[in-house]
């Protein structure tokens, strides 16, 4: 004889897309599928599905105010620059030096307190630039540049994302990066931490230097994912 039944789950917008029985899903609503039965009839099933976002509000910061809380390489500040993605207009954002010269360049985010995140968001936007700033200097990386992500929690230092490949910058290219990464059972409610990125040549990269040259960050934003694996609904057949 032939079967029907509802099944009715509630999934993570952060989750997407939800995968059921075989076919993949990207908004909420009433999906009909037909499977086959033990008896070998048909058995019609009515997943009603419901897309949530149950992710705090992400934490973003234009540096257009005055910042609090960062912690800044030597040789790096919050200054103006000349915005090339804004057709030149002015703007605010971390300035530090290219890596390779004298000075390390890494940027360490003000303390957050988590929500319960079980995957950290991190996105930015970065220019590439001579060291005089001037808009006509935009450029892309001398060299494969990379960035090692860390998580601080009670002074420990948990890897995020390690020796992660910075995309092409300057004309033509987008100046954004996005990364993801689990952060395991090391976020629980409540929990206070801060991110540490750090610029550095790709692994296995030498012998460049680059003097002359500043890196500006902009538009930073960190967005707590609470659900690294989001439960599935069940799977019939």
């Amino acid at each position: 004889p032939s079967s029907s039944m509802m099944v009715d789950t509630s999934v993570c917008q952060s989750s997407l897309p939800f995968i059921w029985n075989g076919q993949s899903y990207t908004s909420s609503g009433d999906y009909m599928i037909t499977l086959t039965n033990a008896y070998g009839c048909d058995s019609l099933v009515m997943l009603m599905l419901s897309v949530t976002n149950c992710d705090p509000p992400c934490i973003t910061d234009d540096f257009d105010n005055t910042p609090e809380g960062w912690t800044l390489s030597q040789g790096a500040r919050f200054f103006d620059y000349i915005n090339p993605a804004n057709n030149c207009s002015a703007d605010k954002g971390i300035i530090t030096p290219g890596v390779g010269g004298n000075n390390p360049a890494f940027i360490r985010t003000p303390v957050y307190v988590s929500s319960g995140a079980a995957k950290i968001k991190m996105s930015f936007d970065i220019y590439v630039f001579d060291a005089n700033l001037k808009c006509n200097t935009w450029k892309n990386y001398n060299c494969p540049t990379s960035i090692d992500v860390f998580y601080i929690v009670g002074g420990v230092r948990y890897p995020g994302v390690i020796d992660f490949l910075l995309p092409p910058n300057g004309p033509g290219n987008s100046p954004s990066v996005v990364i993801e990464f689990p952060v395991g059972s090391n976020l629980p409610t409540g929990t206070p931490y801060s991110i540490e990125v750090a610029f550095k040549f790709k692994s296995g990269t030498g012998g460049c230097v680059q003097q002359n040259t500043k890196y500006v960050i902009d538009n930073f934003s960190i967005c707590e994912k609470l659900c690294a694996t989001c439960p599935s609904a069940p799977v019939y057949s």
